[in-house]
């Protein structure tokens, strides 16, 4: 880099060794443009003089001049820049366009031995805008136009127009019609130098990777190694989920446990493994001895659910697993049966004199079902044997009358009454796993009885409600009858969240990679909830999912309003936020959209109280609209247009024959490259361009510091004419169209 003063013998010149380099890519076509850039020679004259020290402030020229180029040129395209006004960065998507090979002779200030041919070698592409996206890069490993893909961890083979020609950036559709920015483009390049391919892109030895490396590829390796054994060894093993009495005992619902979210351990044996095998295996991984431990198949039964079975362990001894399960299915459904503490040995089944009983207790005061354990009773005994066995189990006197129901179908019961009848006339199967629910029979004209709880329990849906507004909300899961009406839901969801119902909007969720918030329900619906669910096929009722959200105003009220959304600026230009507002769908005019947007927004206390609207493309203030004046409809605009709305200050609200609003657009080194938050700014006729600075400062914020950096042009379609802070504004210069006053970064 130089500067050469241009009236004295001064000069300031340094050397320096890169590897890369910032190129400005707005107003650029492509990289030879941006290299033509970087090294133009920049006029240091004016309030912009270089201190060449003994000899004071003098003209100078600035620039860069390249000597060499390394081997592995790294180019930065410079498309995100920061904002001062908004004190954020921005980014550019303009089209730039780069190439494959490039030549770059005629930048060097001397041509060196080989000739600066270039092939490119990546490129970093990045999707999204200035507060995030997503990160891909491609790569040419030989540098013989084979391109790859590196998207996270998927690497795949591309054309080579994907990897260059897709990621240019720009418009996309007819250039007649509105132009749709593309957020998809290149922010770095990696060219090698063609007479160094060879010895950059050599082959890599072992010794050229680093240790650590080496030792996490070798686990990747295992890992994967691993996992496929496991899916080559699919048709060798079968998983046995394993039951234990702990999730009966934690179920509260009318079957033995969850069917649809069971609670179970995994066992992975081999399908020639025999029962004898499995059963020392189980005792081992349960850290039992092999007469503690029983096991049970569990298998489906007339009431659509999973019983255990009695299994002969002497005389299926030797039979294999795949023998004894269904080999259609890929896992083997058991109930362990476990000693009991303190016991040494299970109790011996007779399955030609027993039968299994499972006791579940109905608590009506609290409608609970609680599971009691299991018995195993004579075949042949009356129910009435059991009574006892029952008190004892749920704490009560021996004396104590109960009322004894059995299962008759699914989800269906009904009540013994004869108790002296022998057990083997109640239940179905000596050889299934039977459940009886009891409870006391003095409570039943106190209280609904188990029948009516099953009945209630049998309607119901589990409906999970997660807040709108915070991601990933797990939210909170009710039990709702199907035939719950909807503003009842309503009541239950607004008591459990302590909002107003009315205020309480409630939308369906959309089904895709995660569920997410649908459309809302109507306020005017008021049927069932099984309406505005699904089951599946199999008539499940699997968790359903709602999202809600507390309104600013009553839902009835909101469905007669149409939302708009808008961009407002507060009393400085930092405060810029994105808000919606709700008008009335029959009114059109603009006093209503002023009246809504006064009750959304909060003004400044010097401010004037009246608002007016700006037209914004590309950066630029292409028109505005004072009060009072009939807008365009903001919910139709162009995607490369947006409206902003700001509170008009009092100096502007009414302007003399001397005085007139300009805009006030940032632009960087071409008029047409325009960025950043553009501005209205008040200009006195015959007041210096010092005047209009200072009032700049007042309305944006800005440091003054900070604005020395700037330049100041009026601006004439895409000429510029630069002026001093002694400048004398005259009203003409901006009263011929198409003129605008633009500031700029240097």
């Amino acid at each position: 880099s130089y500067i050469n003063c241009k009236n004295v013998d001064y000069s300031s010149k340094r050397t320096e060794t890169f590897y890369d380099i910032q190129l400005n890519i707005k107003g650029k076509k492509n990289i030879y443009e941006s290299f033509k850039d970087y090294i133009q020679v920049e006029i240091l004259d004016g309030d912009n003089r270089y201190d060449a020290g003994e000899y004071g402030l003098q003209d100078a020229e600035k620039g860069v001049i390249f000597a060499s180029f390394p081997p592995v040129f790294y180019l930065h395209l410079m498309r995100f820049q920061y904002d001062p006004v908004t004190d954020s960065s921005v980014k550019f998507n303009d089209r730039f366009e780069f190439y494959d090979k490039i030549n770059l002779d005629q930048y060097l200030k001397t041509k060196e031995e080989t000739p600066a041919d270039y092939i490119l070698h990546a490129v970093l592409v990045h999707s999204g805008d200035n507060h995030g996206g997503h990160y891909v890069v491609f790569i040419n490993p030989k540098g013989d136009g084979k391109w790859c893909k590196f998207d996270d961890d998927v690497v795949s083979r591309c054309p080579k127009e994907e990897a260059i020609e897709h990621n240019f950036g720009g418009n996309d559709g007819d250039e007649n019609m509105m132009p749709i920015k593309q957020c998809t483009n290149a922010y770095m390049l990696v060219y090698i130098r063609d007479s160094e391919l060879k010895n950059v892109l050599q082959e890599v030895t072992i010794n050229d990777i680093p240790k650590e490396l080496v030792e996490r590829l070798q686990d990747e390796k295992r890992i994967e190694t691993i996992r496929r054994k496991e899916r080559n060894d699919l048709h060798i093993y079968t998983n046995i989920q394993v039951f234990l009495e702990d999730c009966f005992d934690s179920y509260l619902g009318i079957d033995l446990f969850d069917l649809e979210q069971p609670t179970f351990r995994t066992v992975k044996v081999k399908k020639n493994n025999n029962l004898e095998e499995v059963h020392q295996l189980l005792a081992e991984t349960f850290k039992y001895q092999s007469n503690q431990i029983r096991i049970w198949p569990l298998i489906a039964s007339k009431h659509d659910s999973l019983r255990p079975l009695y299994l002969d362990g002497e005389a299926n001894a030797l039979k294999t697993i795949q023998d004894l399960h269904d080999s259609s299915s890929t896992t083997w459904n058991i109930w362990l049966e476990l000693v009991e503490p303190g016991v040494s040995s299970l109790i011996p089944f007779d399955k030609n004199k027993m039968s299994l009983i499972f006791f579940k207790l109905f608590i009506p005061e609290e409608r609970l079902l609680v599971y009691c354990g299991y018995y195993f009773a004579n075949y042949e005994a009356p129910i009435d044997s059991l009574v006892n066995i029952m008190n004892k189990r749920a704490g009560f006197d021996e004396d104590t009358k109960l009322a004894i129901y059995k299962e008759t179908n699914k989800n269906e019961i009904e009540k013994i009454t004869k108790l002296d009848d022998p057990l083997c006339e109640i239940i179905q199967s000596s050889t299934y796993g039977e459940i009886l629910i009891y409870q006391k029979e003095e409570l039943i004209k106190t209280y609904p009885c188990v029948m009516d709880h099953f009945k209630n329990i049998c309607s119901q849906v589990y409906i999970t409600f997660c807040d709108k507004l915070i991601p990933n909300d797990p939210g909170f899961t009710l039990g709702l009858p199907m035939w719950m009406l909807y503003h009842d839901m309503l009541q239950a969801v607004a008591e459990r969240v302590s909002v107003d119902q009315r205020k309480l909007q409630i939308y369906f969720s959309v089904n895709g990679q995660k569920e997410c918030p649908g459309e809302p329900i109507k306020n005017s619906y008021n049927g069932p909830i099984r309406d505005l669910i699904t089951n599946n096929s199999y008539g499940k009722r699997y968790p359903k999912k709602f999202f809600y959200q507390e309104m600013h105003m009553s839902v009835d009220e909101l469905e007669s309003k149409k939302p708009v959304k808008i961009i407002w600026c507060g009393p400085k230009l930092k405060d810029e936020k994105e808000i919606i507002l709700y008008l009335n769908k029959n009114d059109t005019s603009c006093n209503h959209f002023y009246e809504v947007l006064h009750d959304s927004v909060e003004l400044s206390p010097e401010g004037s109280g009246k608002f007016r609207t700006l037209e914004i493309m590309s950066a630029k203030i292409s028109k505005w609209f004072n009060p009072g004046i009939k807008m365009p409809d903001i919910a139709t605009v162009f995607p490369a247009k947006y409206y902003r709305v700001e509170e008009v200050p009092k100096d502007e609200l009414e302007l003399s024959e001397n005085e007139l609003l300009v805009p006030v657009n940032h632009f960087s080194k071409e008029v047409y490259s325009t960025f950043g938050t553009p501005f209205l700014i008040k200009i006195i006729h015959e007041e210096t361009l010092a005047d209009v600075k200072e009032r700049i400062v007042n309305k944006t914020g800005i440091l003054d510091k900070e604005l020395e950096k700037y330049k100041f042009a009026i601006c004439q379609g895409v000429r510029a004419n630069f002026i001093p802070d002694t400048h004398i504004m005259n009203l003409q210069d901006f009263k011929a169209p198409p003129t605008c006053k633009f500031f700029k970064t240097i």
